[in-house]
């Protein structure tokens, strides 16, 4: 059902003389249930290691927490604290009482940098949590094996979690009542056992299967919507590997709260890690314009939230592509034609270099299909330019656009395209090209005439 599952937790993965080092720079602390050990948009001035005990990990959005990660015996929590990043991201709050090492920031960093073996885990870790799989298109009971089975596993068989139906409804976005069906029949065929209150895993081997993802997607040469995303300047020498795992987990948070702000299912997305960004395949239910509207100014609001509290060596800056075209999944991951030309598109020159000038958060670059079949009818083309694209042996047309936040950046020359009924529609006029400040009565800006 489920799949592969990840190493051993942080605690337990370091070395005896490691956890003595780590935990000399500790305090221990003890949390009840429903105690919150950080709270989302917190300063992040401390690392904490769970010794026993489980907690959850949950974002606040329109009113409701929605919970993205459980945590328990081992795992590291807050870990960004120790990547130059000043705020929380997420709240994490006990689940039953929770045993724990409280490290301050500094201390935690100071002590990676004096132990590579042990950064070299949590990088791993990272990686592991920026990639885990999320069981997109996939039945429910699949969806919920796959998660028990990747919290059980590096722990054992056999495990005992304090979680209700709600818990698990609410971490792996399955209705409650499908979720009380499915654990009715486990546990007459024995494979978990329930109070109101816990859940014991009884053979999470049991759950676990072998699925290759792309194979679960039922989209198979079907024309999907295909979107690159990449982290400009990733490699740049005055960015170091501590703040290359930091900008790849801001990329992945990014992305996915960008999805579901959009009421998108990010769980519905193929994706592949690229490094320094991502490949995503969005199955053919999900309407391309969307993805232009209101998905990309989402995303561009997400990097500005980011970069507004960002130290400058994790800042980030991010180029997107988009286009449409089948794609076929295979054991190794996925290939067709449009996957090629979509990153190609990222790769385009002037585009690269129009983001780099503008200094922009994100640029987004569309192929002609997408500006025609979605830009120009779901969205504002006005701050859309058409650009060249000759990289290798592609040579096509796409449009490009660029935003800081929510805001579009309108670019000089033909940037700038009156709607039908503007003042240039008459002749006449003044349209305005980049950032536009009303002082008093007169108007700072890059302007155009028309008909003067």
């Amino acid at each position: 059902m489920g799949s592969e599952v990840a190493a051993r937790p942080f605690w337990p993965a370091l070395s005896e003389p490691e956890r003595r080092a780590l935990g000399g720079l500790a305090e221990r602390g003890t949390f009840e249930a429903g105690n919150v050990l950080c709270r989302e948009g917190d300063p992040a001035v401390r690392v904490i290691v769970v010794l026993a005990g489980w907690t959850k990990v949950s974002l606040g959005a329109a009113g409701r927490e929605r919970i993205i990660a459980l945590r328990g015996p081992g795992d590291l929590v807050g870990e960004r604290a120790a990547l130059r990043v000043r705020s929380r991201s997420a709240t994490v709050v006990a689940l039953d009482t929770v045993e724990a090492l409280i490290v301050p920031a500094v201390d935690f960093a100071g002590f990676l940098d004096g132990h590579e073996r042990v950064y070299e885990l949590l990088e791993k870790e990272l990686y592991g949590r920026l990639t885990e799989e999320r069981y997109g298109e996939t039945a429910p009971e699949e969806r919920i094996a796959g998660h028990l089975a990747g919290l059980v596993l590096p722990r054992g068989h056999r495990l005992t979690l304090p979680v209700t139906c709600q818990d698990i409804a609410d971490f792996t976005d399955v209705p409650r009542a499908d979720v009380e069906q499915i654990m009715d029949a486990w546990e007459r065929t024995g494979l978990v056992r329930r109070t109101p209150y816990s859940l014991t895993v009884l053979d999470a081997h049991a759950l676990q299967g072998g699925t290759t993802p792309p194979a679960r997607y039922g989209w198979r040469g079907q024309n999907c919507s295909i979107m690159f995303t990449d982290v400009a300047r990733f490699s740049d020498p005055s960015r170091d590997d501590r703040d290359r795992l930091l900008v790849r987990q801001v990329l992945y948070e990014v992305l996915r709260q960008a999805f579901e702000d959009a009421g998108l299912d990010w769980d519905a997305v193929y994706r592949e890690d690229r490094g320094d960004g991502t490949l995503m395949v969005v199955p053919p239910s999900v309407p391309t314009s969307s993805l232009v509207e209101p998905l990309i100014p989402h995303i561009a609001a997400g990097v500005d939230r980011h970069n507004r509290g960002a130290a400058e060596g994790v800042r980030v800056q991010l180029r997107v592509a988009l286009d449409v075209g089948p794609v076929v999944p295979d054991g190794n991951g996925v290939s067709g034609e449009a996957l090629i030309r979509t990153a190609r598109l990222l790769d385009a020159p002037a585009f690269k270099k129009e983001l780099e000038a503008t200094g922009a958060d994100l640029g987004f670059i569309a192929s002609r299909f997408v500006y025609d079949s979605a830009v120009r009818h779901s969205a504002d083309p006005r701050p859309y330019r058409e650009v060249e694209v000759q990289v290798k042996e592609t040579e096509t047309t796409a449009w490009m656009y660029f935003a800081h936040g929510a805001r579009a950046l309108h670019l000089r020359g033909d940037a700038v395209r009156p709607s039908p009924g503007s003042a240039a529609g008459t002749g006449t006029g003044t349209v305005f090209a980049g950032p536009v400040d009303v002082a008093g009565d007169l108007v700072l800006g890059d302007k155009i005439q028309y008909g003067q």
